[in-house]
């Protein structure tokens, strides 16, 4: 037997060498698929003698395609397989279009339009059109095209029936991408099929060309491109598809199920071959994802098992809220021998907050995945400028980021007028408003703004509730409206679930200024202390939504948020495609884990700073009792009942300054017979009296991120650091 199966299991062999019938090759989670897909096309190539020239593997990313060919090269080294066609379907798209775009009208010199292109030729075309309505708008037509509609499509009154006008601008944008001899990336798509429709000697040159096509990821395919295979298979092309419909978590992107659940109807006499044996997980954790998964009726069916041990049982973890959920995390996290193979896994990136702000208090290097950091989002840095305004009113920064967010008339000669009477930013609006150096509509904003301000500043100095704080500052500013406002539904909840998880972080805060202050200052030490160079850190915990753990895979795996509305995202009585699609997305994670594997839970959680009781995630019902360790219903479990066992990490040397909050009651010092220095500048050398950790020394001072950071010693040891805008210390002689 050949070398190219020895290492090939029964299924997997099969697949490779049947070369006779079109083939649906139904990969269950950590069965192998790649192994076969490069097999069989180093098989065809070596023992039957196929050209690499009459073969086209296409996969769904450049780096998956570079990486199989490597495979390739690697399994047949003897063998030029330079002619292989490895592409992803837009490149393979680019490709026939170069070639023969002549046909339908297109210069072999087109320009590839991304998405942005797209929306500045949209609103080009309707210059007087708000740049966000036209991006919905865009966003619709991007939508329609992945479905291969055109503006003149029947299907179109279905699709976007609420959005006025729509055709309008469809046939507006069509006509403008056409005059500009451009394409977008749906066109790489839809006019290579439209290409191949309508010249019979281009599609029967590929037809004939090409006698294996192999695709990957099939599930994940869309309308359009189920057109285009359609159109380069011919009756002597052997079509093989590779995916799993279990795995189908897409459709959001406009991902058809029925592409692969429907293959064999629109391919005759189709072979299907499972491969159900999981390499990747213990037995545990596949009785858990096969128990929930077989509850979807839209599937082929399968059941995944595997020849590993049969491990750890998967454990149930139930807490009282989110921060308990993200401090029993961490809790197991520090048990483990390394952090590397560690992932949390959350339906949505504003569920990502808790957990860094508990990894960075002790100190545990983290990732987060296809996302930026919380406190790194646009709407959440808007929010802080707007907060650290109201404690200091001469931080620039802070100021020219939120003074005209949302607009407020005031444009860059009004903003050249308030800045040119003094550094108190505050003082130089008021004066600037006083002095009637702004227009109407900008004089009109500014007094708008210096309201809110000078409201906030009182709430403060009445030591207001952070969060009522926060709730205030976000509705009179207009940032909840303007983020309210956004015409794209995916990007405006996530800004306003990411707004809510803020005013929740500072439920918990002690109140008024010393308590804004100190949570300030706790975010700018989270970025010093860890730094973005945690970003290269291989011994990271991974932080990522459910979505983008998809072909990934590690040790150990928190599914977390485990409670109805969130996972599933679907409310009872819902669409049954949508649970499915949620079902599948829960499946995805719980395969993800090779070796242990945490599903943990709240009993009630926030949303903009009000308390609401959640139910366990009707998918872990779905499981049988004996397949995990814990219970469903003990969500108000004390805290100390699992993890009494373990010290928490509260030493002051090891603990950042702002953590201790969390660890120790911090002590008050007095501060009698000292000499107060009031003008703060801070240097080395400098001795301090902090109100929570009593006296101390500078000993060093540097810039971090444009921010003057110091450290400062301790009279009990314990060292810490201090952002200076922010820094709540005493300079004394």
């Amino acid at each position: 037997m050949t070398s190219l199966l020895s290492s090939l299991n029964e299924m997997q062999k099969e697949a490779v060498l049947d070369f006779n019938n079109p083939l649906l090759v139904l990969a269950g989670a950590g069965s192998g698929k790649t192994r076969v897909i490069t097999s069989k096309i180093a098989y065809a190539i070596k023992e039957m003698n196929y050209s690499p020239y009459r073969i086209l593997a296409v996969t769904f990313t450049n780096k998956a395609a570079k990486e199989m060919r490597e495979r390739i090269n690697s399994m047949i080294p003897d063998e030029n397989i330079a002619g292989l066609e490895m592409r992803t379907f837009h490149s393979f798209g680019a490709y026939v279009l170069r070639r023969y775009g002549s046909k339908i009208g297109l210069n072999d010199s087109f320009t590839i339009y991304d998405d942005e292109d797209s929306l500045n030729l949209l609103c080009n075309a309707f210059p007087d059109e708000k740049k966000g309505d036209l991006r919905e708008y865009m966003k619709q037509i991007s939508k329609a095209k992945d479905k291969g509609y055109n503006s003149s499509s029947a299907e179109l009154n279905g699709l976007a029936y609420h959005m006025q006008g729509f055709r309008t601008y469809f046939a507006a944008y069509e006509n403008a991408l056409r005059k500009s001899g451009c394409v977008d990336f749906a066109d790489l798509i839809i006019r290579t099929t439209e290409l191949l429709e309508q010249n019979d000697d281009v599609r029967e040159y590929f037809q004939q060309r090409f006698k294996l096509i192999l695709v990957d990821e099939y599930q994940d395919t869309n309308a359009s491109q189920f057109k285009l295979l359609k159109c380069l298979v011919g009756k002597d092309t052997q079509l093989v598809v590779v995916g799993d419909d279990d795995q189908s978590i897409y459709k959001f992107r406009g991902a058809e199920i029925k592409n692969i659940l429907s293959f064999e109807y629109y391919y005759p006499n189709t072979r299907i071959i499972k491969l159900e044996e999981n390499y990747r997980s213990t037995k545990n954790i596949l009785r858990v994802a096969s128990s929930v998964i077989k509850n979807n009726k839209e599937r082929h069916d399968k059941t995944i098992f595997t020849n590993n041990e049969s491990g750890e049982l998967p454990e149930l973890i139930s807490s009282i809220d989110a921060d308990e959920e993200a401090l029993k995390v961490r809790m197991l996290i520090s048990r483990l021998p390394n952090y590397k193979s560690v992932a949390i896994l959350y339906r949505t990136n504003a569920q990502s907050r808790e957990f860094e702000t508990v990894l960075s208090c002790f100190r545990i290097p983290y990732e987060v995945v296809g996302a930026l950091r919380f406190y790194e989002r646009e709407e959440i840095k808007d929010a802080l400028a707007l907060f650290s305004i109201i404690l200091n009113p001469h931080d620039r920064i802070s100021f020219l980021r939120i003074i005209n967010k949302p607009a407020r008339g005031i444009g860059k000669a009004a903003l050249e007028q308030i800045l040119s009477y003094s550094d108190h930013l505050i003082d130089s609006l008021e004066f600037a408003i006083k002095d009637n150096k702004l227009s109407g509509k900008a004089k009109s904003g500014a007094t708008a703004f210096l309201d809110m301000y000078k409201k906030g500043c009182e709430l403060l100095n009445n030591n207001c509730v952070l969060k009522d704080f926060a709730v205030f500052m976000l509705d009179s500013s207009g940032l909840k409206k303007l983020y309210e406002d956004e015409k794209d539904e995916t990007i405006r909840r996530g800004r306003l679930e990411n707004l809510s998880s803020l005013v929740n972080a500072l439920e918990k805060i002690a109140p008024g200024r010393e308590g804004l202050i100190s949570f300030l200052e706790s975010i700018t030490l989270d970025r010093t202390t860890l730094g973005s160079d945690d970003e290269e850190n291989e011994d990271s915990v991974k932080l990522m939504t459910m979505h983008n753990t998809k072909g990934l895979e590690f040790d150990t795996v928190f599914v977390t948020g485990l409670e109805d509305g969130i996972m599933p995202s679907v409310r009872e009585g819902s669409e049954i495609d949508d649970v499915e699609e949620e079902r599948r997305l829960f499946y995805v994670a719980v395969t993800r884990a090779k070796k242990k594997l945490f599903l943990t839970f709240a009993s009630k959680r926030m949303l903009w700073g009000s308390w609401n009781s959640q139910k366990p995630s009707r998918f872990l019902k779905e499981i049988p009792k004996s397949f995990y360790k814990g219970e469903i219903e003990t969500a108000n479990a004390s805290y100390t009942n699992h993890f009494a066992f373990e010290p928490r990490r509260s030493n002051i040397t090891n603990t950042p300054s702002w953590a201790q909050n969390i660890v120790k009651t911090p002590t008050k010092t007095k501060s009698s017979e000292v000499k107060v220095v009031k003008n703060v500048n801070y240097e080395v050398g400098d001795r301090v009296i902090s109100p929570n950790y009593g006296r101390g020394e500078i000993i060093s001072k540097e810039i971090k991120n444009g921010k003057t950071v110091i450290r400062v010693r301790f009279e009990k040891g314990n060292v810490a650091l201090f952002n200076t805008m922010y820094a709540n210390l005493t300079k004394v002689e």
